[in-house]
């Protein structure tokens, strides 16, 4: 299924969030603080990236900021006990796609990291149809470039015109 990077210092929490993720099929890749999850971070490998907001070497924040430099479209979700609306605007500001606050159930993990995956998915197809729409285009232009076809009155004129 997709890999997914679980960052907390908090032990029990970690392995919780990594033991429910797993069972719902995915990968998980787990760090016990910001520096460990953003060197574990693999673009185009991980898919989404749960991250704890208040940590002593590299705070949610930070973790948001280097793992969009690293790859922008990645979807990440903080978690955090310090929930008011302020951090989580600031995180929302910084990048993060979703926020929770601890304590949380671990059914409402389960439906925040399936509509991550749903939106991931949609993503990567939205990409694949777009591509694929200006491939096709493409072709269709190349096939109907104003070399291939004849004509020189006016009204053709106007249509090669239309063409580009």
């Amino acid at each position: 299924m997709s890999r997914i990077l679980v960052i907390d210092d908090n032990e029990t929490m970690r392995e919780g969030m990594a033991y429910t993720i797993r069972k719902m099929g995915h990968t998980v890749e787990t760090a016990s603080g910001g520096r460990q999850g953003v060197s574990l971070f693999v673009p185009g490998e991980t898919d989404f990236v749960i991250t704890d907001l208040k940590m002593d070497d590299l705070d949610g924040l930070g973790v948001i900021k280097e793992v969009k430099a690293k790859q922008p479209d990645t979807l990440i979700m903080v978690v955090t006990a310090f929930g008011t609306i302020e951090v989580a605007v600031d995180a929302m500001k910084a990048g993060a796609h979703d926020f929770i606050t601890k304590p949380f159930s671990m059914q409402l993990l389960q439906a925040k990291v399936e509509k991550a995956m749903q939106m991931r998915n949609l993503a990567m197809q939205t990409e694949r149809l777009v591509e694929e729409n200006q491939m096709l285009r493409d072709e269709l232009a190349a096939h109907y470039a104003e070399e291939q076809i004849i004509g020189e009155r006016d009204q053709m004129a106007r249509v090669f015109k239309l063409m580009r």
